[in-house]
């Protein structure tokens, strides 16, 4: 199963900002990490998540299906 979920830089390397693109948002397949694109802003980040409803957040939501 596909799922997101948001995440913070910090949490991740606490000893480099990442040149300022500390918010995250990672897609998961069965927990493993498949990709994961950073923003400078949570506004940025949080808009990008809402926008793809298609797949599973962590905390719960629609289900990822693939039309293939």
């Amino acid at each position: 199963m596909i799922s997101k979920e948001k995440v913070y830089w910090f949490d991740h390397k606490p000893t480099d900002d990442n040149d300022g693109y500390i918010y995250g948002l990672q897609y998961l397949y069965n927990d493993d990490v498949m990709y994961c694109k950073w923003y400078k802003t949570e506004e940025e980040r949080d808009t990008d998540y809402e926008i793809r409803p298609d797949i599973k957040s962590k905390e719960g939501g629609r289900q990822w299906i693939n039309n293939y």
